[in-house]
């Protein structure tokens, strides 16, 4: 899986790589602001460029929202996008 922090602004973005049941991950050199975080599952491809041209692809399938520290049970119906706060030189946990 891809895991970016996009600036709220769009002007920037940040990646990291995952694997399989990775459970946490850290992503190096994000400047300090605010970011939308999105996860897209590797491995979405098409075999030929005829099916490239007509299949859909997810770009983002999940995302850091409010459903998140709701506790991603069924009654967390609210999947707003929720902003994260990047600090200078400081950790942000739990993303």
């Amino acid at each position: 899986m891809a895991i970016y922090a996009i600036s709220r602004d769009g002007v920037r973005y940040y990646r990291v790589e995952t694997v399989a049941w990775q459970q946490s991950y850290t992503m190096l050199g994000v400047a300090p602001g605010d970011y939308w975080v999105l996860t897209a599952v590797r491995g979405i491809s098409a075999s030929t460029a005829s099916e490239a041209r007509t299949t859909a692809q997810v770009r983002f399938g999940a995302g850091y929202t409010e459903a998140v520290p709701c506790g991603l049970t069924v009654d967390c119906t609210d999947h707003s996008l929720l902003p994260v706060h990047v600090s200078p030189r400081a950790s942000t946990t739990n993303i």
